[in-house]
């Protein structure tokens, strides 16, 4: 998302499997940032702004997307596919290019976005099964099919491990969320064993199921582990025509 939005284009689209981290990388490399989450039923409203009742007058209050096109700042609009036909209408014409990116608001004012402004769409499905209008107004579509650098971060090294393991994150053929390795660190952290953890996070099945291929992975790094630590310790009859870093002992007198 930074390198996309960093090189000038001012929409982009980040599409994966759930759980994966396409909102935290959307929120992540921004300075700045207005967020949404769309349903079918949001009105354009939502997103331009309204008339606030104060005292005794209406005062106009702007919308996330107004305040990100003053501010040149990101908009990240979660769930778009779920959009309603309102926001739809509302959101062509922004997403078109930053020729058409102006809008007139009820108090007579019109908003020209200012540099740097630009719009983050994620959603789990593929663009294609987007309406047509609005999968052509992305500059760059992205998918995502690991977690987020950021999302992972924040995990402690042991819990981070088993995450970036494809086989475990990817367990009996579904992805396990960014949100469930926090919630596994969570309940390790208060007390409870891995085994528990799994369970009190996925339930019993599925927790066993994540739990055995946790066991299994960390079983399989602990014999790579020793294999290569035994080879080390054991001494070459070889060679090593002096490499640095590298002891040997040589069988010639």
């Amino acid at each position: 998302a930074k390198m996309a939005t960093g090189n000038g284009f001012s929409t982009l689209y980040l599409w994966g499997k759930p759980g994966i981290g396409k909102t935290w990388g959307a929120y992540e490399t921004a300075k700045k940032y207005y967020a949404v989450t769309l349903t079918p039923e949001m009105p354009s409203s939502e997103l331009r702004g309204f008339y606030m009742p104060v005292g005794g007058e209406f005062i106009w209050s702007d919308g996330p997307i107004i305040k990100a096109m003053k501010e040149g700042a990101r908009v990240v609009l979660n769930e778009i596919s779920h959009a309603g036909p309102d926001v739809l209408a509302f959101l062509y014409p922004i997403l078109e290019s930053k020729g058409t990116c102006r809008i007139t608001l009820p108090t007579g004012e019109t908003v020209v976005a200012k540099k740097g402004f630009h719009v983050i769409g994620t959603d789990n499905c593929s663009p294609e099964d987007l309406p047509d209008a609005l999968q052509n107004r992305w500059n760059v579509q992205l998918y995502l099919d690991t977690y987020s650098p950021g999302g992972v971060a924040g995990l402690t090294e042991r819990v981070r491990s088993w995450a970036n393991r494809a086989e475990i994150a990817a367990v009996d053929g579904r992805w396990i969320s960014l949100r469930d390795w926090y919630s596994i660190e969570s309940a390790i952290g208060q007390g409870f064993d891995l085994s528990t953890s799994c369970e009190l996070v996925f339930g019993a099945s599925k927790g066993e199921l994540v739990y055995s291929s946790i066991a299994a992975a960390d079983a399989q790094a602990n014999e790579i582990a020793g294999e290569i630590k035994e080879n080390f310790a054991q001494p070459s009859t070889k060679s090593s025509h002096n490499r640095p870093g590298v002891w040997v002992e040589s069988s010639e007198s």
